[in-house]
């Protein structure tokens, strides 16, 4: 249906794709518009004011859903879009601004009526359909109502991203050169920082942090109005670390959380409804919340679909196994067995604040310590310096590819032996920053897990983070995870870790607490703060999954490979 889609011309070559006759196109589209208005209603908003939904009739909306379809094979979403997308969501889209020093909120007012049908004529002529000016007239035909995308209707989603690319690019571009984390969920706009100030370039805090105290800078303000959007100042927030952080209603301080008003909501009516009983607590909560509510439910029902629907959200958001989510499952398991399971048993939630028992994590060090070998280079000029790898499979190590250069040796339990060829991944002449060694005196391999952590969670480092002395000394560093972040070029992940070290880790494996290897050290650096505040030290991590694509039966690459190859490099794959 794909390939078809990109040789539409005529209005007869959309009909087909439709699998209706034109005929019948034609007196939808023309003849029976008066008749095939959608039906609009509204909800309200949590900030306030109401919402307009516009529902398409069953004739338009079965047309819309098969071309919202091929709308999704052909689309590809840039990295910082998570509203619409395929297994992205409000978490996806808030991790990215956990733990940071600013977040700098901003919503587009009036956004699907501001996506009008020249605008979405545009981007189906553009890439990636390109197609002709009659095709494309009578899709966005087909998908608008009243000149703008109506909410409700299939298509509207992901029209709106595709019309949205090239705002998208322009502020990946644009955040990249701030040094910031941008994402965007469906009109809202999220950007975040460690710099010890805000780039007044997006934003400028007036005498307080939230509403019209916030200016939106001229860098920010331009891009925005030449895609003719517009800001709605309300909600426009810039939130410092000190104060409460929100990304999409979701709390972002120290790791991806609900509001806490919203657990106590729920608490509130588990408790009316185990003290008044299930009549008396849904009466009060559809007179105060619901007066003139449109479902032909009864009260009870709406009541408790209302509630289950609640306490899933907090699973989802939380865990399925968070303890706050089991308790709230099982009490209303408890007031009614038939509409919710009972709870799973609920396990510890990672802490943030530490890094854990320290014997849990002595005996894991004992327990791989032999399963990581030093690698010693000398280069050229007969400077002598150190890295780390260690087994990822059977007569396979990994470490980072900038390691390997000059003349470098692994120093095996049995004895020194130099390496000749390593496997990288690459992306044209550029490498990416891991590398594979065969060995076959290599030792055991460590087990690993392909998964981005939880910001908070707990992780350690094991390297050789001295200079090689003959002697060398494997160490333990504890930290935990602070954040993943994404190079918008080349849609690729990173993990920052906050580890005190001396340096030399790079090539080290990152475990989890299971002592699993999550990642690679490809990198340390400091927190950019005032010249009298000491900056944090952070390592950035590289996702054990790129390393784990690599095929060491592959070409492989004579030593000595490029000082330090770019660590935002590599072969793109499909979020």
């Amino acid at each position: 249906m794909l390939a078809r889609f990109q040789t539409l011309r005529t209005r007869r070559d959309v009909a087909e794709l439709l699998e209706i006759p034109d005929t019948y196109l034609i007196y939808i589209l023309y003849r029976r518009r008066d008749r095939l208005s959608y039906r609009t209603f509204t909800i309200k908003k949590r900030s306030g004011g109401v919402r307009i939904i516009s529902v398409p009739p069953s004739s338009l909306f079965v047309l819309q859903n098969k071309l919202n379809h091929v709308f999704q094979l052909a689309y590809r979403p840039k990295p910082s879009v998570h509203g619409f997308v395929k297994r992205r969501n409000i978490v996806s889209n808030a991790l990215p601004h956990v733990r940071k020093r600013w977040i700098l909120n901003v919503d587009l007012k009036d956004f699907f009526p501001s996506i009008h049908f020249g605008r979405i004529r545009g981007a189906l002529m553009a890439k990636p359909f390109q197609l002709p000016a009659p095709a494309a007239t009578v899709l966005a035909q087909i998908c608008t109502a009243q000149e703008g995308l109506p909410q409700g209707a299939p298509t509207s989603p992901i029209l709106a991203n595709l019309v949205c690319a090239k705002l998208d690019g322009e502020l990946m571009a644009l955040a990249r050169r701030y040094r910031l984390t941008y994402t965007r969920y469906c009109d809202d706009l999220s950007f975040s920082t460690r710099n010890y100030n805000f780039p007044p370039d997006i934003a400028i805090a007036g005498s307080g942090l939230i509403g019209s105290s916030v200016t939106i800078g001229p860098s920010l303000l331009a891009l925005l109005t030449t895609n003719q959007f517009v800001v709605n100042d309300q909600k426009t927030r810039l939130q410092l670390q000190d104060c409460h952080q929100e990304v999409t209603g979701l709390t972002v301080n120290r790791f991806v959380n609900v509001p806490r008003q919203f657990v106590r909501e729920v608490r509130a009516m588990l408790h009316a409804w185990a003290k008044f009983d299930l009549a008396a607590a849904a009466d009060t909560y559809v007179r105060e919340f619901h007066p003139q509510r449109r479902t032909a439910l009864a009260p009870e029902v709406l009541f408790a679909s209302v509630l289950r629907g609640k306490v899933e959200y907090i699973g989802f958001i939380r865990g399925r196994t968070d303890p706050v989510y089991c308790k709230l499952r099982a009490k209303l398991h408890q007031l009614d067995s038939t509409l919710i399971g009972p709870a799973p048993p609920p396990t510890a939630r990672r802490q943030s604040s530490g890094v854990g028992s320290e014997d849990r994590w002595t005996k894991l060090f004992q327990k791989v310590r032999d399963r990581i070998v030093q690698l010693e280079r000398v280069k050229r000029d007969g400077t002598v310096g150190s890295g780390t790898a260690f087994c990822l499979r059977d007569g396979i190590l990994a470490t980072a590819a900038h390691i390997l250069t000059g003349s470098v040796t692994v120093h095996f339990p049995a004895g020194p032996a130099s390496v000749s060829k390593v496997y990288v991944h690459s992306l044209g002449e550029e490498k990416v920053d891991c590398a594979l060694i065969r060995h076959l005196q290599g030792p055991g391999m460590i087990p690993h897990e392909a998964r981005d952590p939880d910001p908070g969670e707990p992780v350690a480092v094991i390297g050789f983070s001295t200079v090689p002395l003959r002697q060398p000394t494997i160490s333990l560093h504890l930290g935990h995870v602070e954040s993943i972040r994404t190079d918008y070029a080349v849609s690729m992940k990173f993990i920052q870790i906050s580890v005190q070290s001396t340096g030399g880790l790079s090539g080290s494996p990152v475990l989890d607490s299971s002592g699993r290897v999550i990642g690679i050290v490809i990198q340390s650096q400091y927190e950019q703060t005032e010249a009298t505040v000491p900056g944090r030290e952070f390592c950035t991590v590289l996702p054990i999954g790129y390393a784990l694509e690599i095929d060491p039966a592959g070409a492989s690459v004579d030593l000595p490979l490029p000082e330090r190859p770019r660590p935002g490099l590599a072969v793109r794959t499909d979020p």
